[in-house]
């Protein structure tokens, strides 16, 4: 499966996003965030990693966020395209750049989206081998702390209310996301969803209850529904 390209789109004007998003299906494209704001920018790397930066340069853009694309951009070693007009020396001295998308500032939306893709298109390889191949950390927020949930421990995800309780290891983090924008982050064909309110690591699956229409992992019995049940049961191999 080709995962889609995850874009941080760092601009002011609303139409840029909605530019991205036009080309959602055809490039399989996804806005993981559109901001100015550094901390906005740094923190949505965490929490939902792009693969590459479309840096919005048609107006003056702040020194903060010329810096923060920079730490992005060498922390991450992703492709980064300035859309606008040729960078001027403050731009190019901030932080370097992969390929222009020229455009005046009037431009239209159709205008954004055919030149957003032309300078997809030019970097196809590298951003798609980094869609494909990316290392990504899950990170929850708590208190005024980001910490780090591991993947690989992940056990399962309980639906509770208008919570998702992830469980690792003795733990379990209360998320405020829906379980189908949870599975979406996770990213990883070892989790795979049984029923509504469950998803599970097969990896940590001691057995499947055929009878009971269940998955036994640590000590929890945990039920599969009719409509998840054919899923899981064509992801193993019977011996």
């Amino acid at each position: 499966m080709v995962n889609p390209i995850r874009v941080l789109v760092v601009a002011g004007d609303a139409k840029v996003a909605q530019a991205v998003d036009s080309l959602r299906e055809r490039l399989e494209l996804i806005t993981t965030k559109v901001t100015l704001d550094p901390v906005e920018g740094l923190s949505s790397m965490l929490e939902d990693p792009a693969n590459f930066i479309l840096l919005d340069a048609r107006e003056e853009v702040s020194l903060e966020a010329l810096d923060m694309v920079h730490r992005i951009k060498l922390s991450n070693g992703l492709p980064l395209v300035i859309f606008g007009a040729t960078p001027t020396s403050l731009i190019t001295q901030m932080s370097s750049f992969d390929i222009v998308a020229p455009l005046t500032e009037k431009a239209s939306i159709d205008e954004m989206a055919s030149s957003i893709e032309e300078a997809i298109t030019s970097l196809n390889g590298t951003v798609r081998k980094s869609a494909n191949t990316e290392q990504f950390q899950l990170y929850t927020k708590i208190g005024n702390k980001l910490k780090r949930i591991d993947i690989d421990h992940i056990r399962y995800v309980e639906v509770e209310g208008k919570y998702c309780s992830i469980k690792v290891g003795d733990r379990r983090y209360n998320v405020k996301v829906s379980m189908k924008d949870l599975v979406a982050r996770l990213r990883d064909p070892r989790f795979i969803r049984v029923s509504r309110n469950f998803v599970i690591n097969m990896d940590l699956i001691e057995y499947i209850d055929t009878f009971n229409f269940s998955v036994k992992i640590d000590e929890r019995d945990i039920p599969i529904s009719r409509t998840y049940k054919d899923q899981l049961m064509a992801r193993i191999e019977l011996i």
